[in-house]
């Protein structure tokens, strides 16, 4: 007979007694969860406002540094700041707080950017005092902004934030310059001719189609004391005329001339003497023939700095420009009644302020440069890249030491521009440069340019420990993608390459290796600051695709004795700040920016941007004038 196993239950008592220690066990734990919600979510409001910091202060940096003048701002000690400026395309916009909030636009309809927000205090100074605050819109170039950061949860601490600028002002505008132009033709010699309707986007033209129709411009009043115009016996860089052109048959040539008879609107072909005639009414010896290539619709540049810097230095009076078309061409210009684009297509003079030994390469100890590739010159970014007609001698290489030979060219350096040793120092023992070339001024600086030490940032992510080395598998090769902050190691590419997306920093705890043949790429409108607390070593190129804007690429190397140093033939377009250490250019390679290091050597080409500057630390823009259409008296005239 089969044995039957039997199994029993629980009890009812032992299962009250099983439930009484669940509610026990869960009593214990509830507070645990909540301690646990509690801190993430305190942790996570935290994190909130540090984003919320780090993209105010970009946001700060990136419209403060570019604004074209500071109209109105608070003063020092209001904590609900607020700062006016207009923007580079001459729109009024305002930071202000808000309603408890960091807010951002045009001056009459801002929006909340950032916060909350308890306080928003604005400090702002001139560039001779940066202890004394104050207001005066017309001398702001340093602006210094505190702003805390909350949250509504009263468990987080606030954030303090501190955002440092310096403002790019300094630009004086003349957008109603007195500018007059007409038309003179051999067919109707007692008539003045205007403008007339015009298409390709001009709403009026002057038109020289025909060989023997002839034109006169003149941008009258440009130099004086007045705000906004060139001060008598200013030296310039440059001055550039821009003609729009709205048509013309792709075989088009003019030739423009200095005018010494005075004309105006009314005058004829034979009030100025039977048209414009070289060697009699004009200056033949400054012609400039010119040519708008083959496209349909272009502006045109050109180079008058010679023509204007004689007006300025008022050794001859301004009586503009006379222009002679040389074929049956179909050539148009806008004039300067023209409207379209707000003002865009009517001629421009933009004239440019000579540096004043402001250094575009600056040393503080010694420089030795030589060899057949060892030549400085310039150029403007803003026009294009480096060659052709955008290549200019206006380069200035310095250095504050006064000891002799400090200054040391050798082997056929060229400096296009100009040279200069420290204050007081003797340029005949200063300078060794057998069988070198300065085209322009060899003196002493009036006063030693200013190296200022930088700091990285001391927000996250910098504020923890480095992440490592980047790539950490470079052997794989590839293109590695940086889109966000970083703080490595070290950066070593010998098989792969980097491409930055964004407005990215990025700081190095040790040194920045680039191989032959490898690069790092800051794609089209982002920017790549690095901060480098070891050395240097690049074989490869920085920043020579897409843009290739210096200002694009800051590089800040920090503390003592630290190089930078090039081996191979890559490009480098880059702001190169190593107040402490040496800068050594080897090889094939060329540089294109600007340099402020302790001690300069090499043999390669530098090519200095004169279109960007140093965030601090004693560079400035060259001060600009632009004198465009507006005035009532008539069209443009090429």
């Amino acid at each position: 007979m089969r044995k039957l196993n039997i199994r029993n239950g629980f009890t009812l008592v032992e299962l009250m007694v099983a439930a009484a220690l669940l509610l026990i066990i869960l009593g214990a734990m509830i507070p645990q969860f909540s301690a646990i919600k509690n801190s993430w979510a305190t942790t996570q409001n935290s994190s909130e406002i540090i984003q919320n910091a780090m993209v105010l202060d970009d946001h700060l940096n990136r419209n403060l540094a570019a604004a074209k003048q500071i109209t109105a701002v608070s003063a020092s000690d209001v904590a609900n700041g607020f700062i006016n400026f207009t923007d580079s395309n001459g729109i009024s916009k305002i930071y202000q707080l808000s309603d408890g909030y960091i807010a951002f636009g045009e001056t009459a309809n801002p929006q909340p950017l950032a916060g909350p927000a308890t306080e928003f205090k604005i400090a702002c100074y001139s560039l001779d005092d940066f202890d004394t605050p104050i207001t005066d819109v017309n001398f702001i170039r340093f602006v210094k902004i505190e702003t805390r950061l909350t949250n509504s949860d009263p468990k987080t601490v606030s954030k303090n934030l501190t955002t440092q600028i310096f403002i790019q002002t300094g630009q004086s505008y003349a957008v109603d310059s007195n500018i007059i132009d007409i038309m003179v033709n051999s067919q109707q010699p007692n008539t003045a001719i205007d403008y007339i309707a015009g298409d390709n986007g001009c709403n009026a033209v002057i038109e020289i189609s025909k060989k023997g129709t002839q034109g006169l411009l003149c941008f009258q009043d440009i130099v004086g004391d007045a705000e906004g115009l060139i001060p008598a016996g200013t030296k310039i860089a440059e001055a550039k005329l821009k003609l729009w052109i709205s048509q013309h048959n792709g075989n088009a040539t003019i030739s423009l001339y200095r005018m010494y008879v005075p004309w105006t609107e009314l005058s004829t072909w034979n009030s100025i003497g039977r048209g414009v005639v070289p060697g009699s009414n004009c200056d033949s010896s400054t012609a400039v023939t010119v040519s708008p290539g083959n496209q349909a619709s272009v502006s045109m540049e050109i180079d008058v700095t010679g023509i204007v810097q004689g007006w300025i230095n008022g050794d001859y009076p301004n009586y503009g420009f006379g222009i002679i078309n040389n074929a049956n061409n179909n050539f148009q210009f806008a004039a300067t009644e023209n409207s379209t684009g707000t003002n865009a297509h009517t001629p421009k003079l933009t004239v440019t302020k000579a540096s004043d030994n402001s250094p575009t390469i600056a040393v503080k100890n010694s420089i030795s440069y030589g060899g057949s590739n060892a030549i400085f010159d310039s150029y403007h970014s803003g026009a294009g890249d480096y060659g052709g007609s955008n290549v200019s001698q206006n380069a200035v290489v310095t250095t504050n030491a006064i000891t002799s030979g400090v200054f040391n060219l050798y082997s056929g350096a060229k400096i296009y521009g100009d040279a200069h040793i420290g204050p007081g120092g003797n340029v005949s023992t200063g300078f060794s440069i057998w069988g070198c070339t300065i085209t322009g001024e060899k003196g002493t600086l009036d006063t030693e340019v200013a190296f200022q030490n930088s700091s990285a940032p001391d927000i996250a992510p910098f504020n923890g420990s480095p992440e490592g080395d980047f790539p950490t598998n470079d052997w794989v090769g590839g293109e590695r993608i940086i889109n966000s902050n970083h703080y490595f190691n070290s950066i070593s590419i010998w098989s792969s390459n980097i491409t930055v997306n964004g407005d990215v920093t990025i700081v190095l705890d040790g040194d920045l290796n680039i191989g032959s043949g490898r690069y790092l790429r800051v794609s089209s409108g982002s920017t790549l600051t690095l901060y480098v607390k070891g050395n240097c070593s690049i074989g490869g190129s920085l920043n020579a695709y897409y843009d290739k804007l210096p200002s694009s690429l800051r590089i800040y190397m920090i503390g003592g004795n630290k190089s930078f140093s090039t081996y191979g033939s890559g490009s480098i377009y880059a702001l190169l700040d190593n107040p402490n250490g040496t800068v050594g250019f080897w090889s094939s390679g060329q540089f294109y920016g600007r340099i402020k290091s302790a001690s300069l050597s090499g043999s390669c080409k530098i090519h200095v941007d004169l279109d960007s500057e140093f965030l601090a630390g004693g560079s400035s823009e060259p001060q600009i004038w632009t004198f465009t259409g507006g005035s009532s008296l008539g069209g443009i005239l090429p």
